[in-house]
């Protein structure tokens, strides 16, 4: 459980939240960074509702740790949330929608998804 937060549901908050995540990712401790960046999510969704790119980045990250967790049918749909969100705001063009692709198909390709990963990583390319 997460401890009582000085400031209310606000970017701030979720700023300082997605900052421990990273902490935790980095530390290699998946399953804190996760609490953390699913209480991103929750704080953005209040604040500024769902499908905002800042969204994109969150659900990246989370399907990384997942994916190391050995979480994969998750990570895949973090980084399927994460690709429709930057094609959207990029209009379907850009180094990140690249990068979606390739996280999204090696997630995939770890599942054993070869023909799906192919896919993605070709569109990637």
């Amino acid at each position: 459980k997460l401890k009582r937060r000085v400031g209310g549901d606000d970017v701030t908050v979720a700023e300082a939240a997605f900052k421990l995540g990273n902490l935790f990712r980095e530390q290699t401790l998946p399953s804190d960074a996760e609490r953390w960046y699913l209480e991103v999510l929750r704080i953005f969704r209040l604040v500024l509702g769902e499908g905002n790119e800042v969204f994109a980045d969150v659900y990246s990250v989370l399907g990384d740790v997942l994916a190391r967790q050995g979480k994969l049918e998750e990570a895949g749909r973090m980084h399927k949330l994460a690709l429709r969100v930057y094609r959207r705001a990029s209009e379907g063009d850009s180094a990140r929608v690249a990068e979606a692709l390739n996280s999204f198909g090696t997630t995939l390709h770890l599942q054993g998804l070869h023909d799906q990963a192919m896919k993605k990583l070709e569109e990637a390319y």
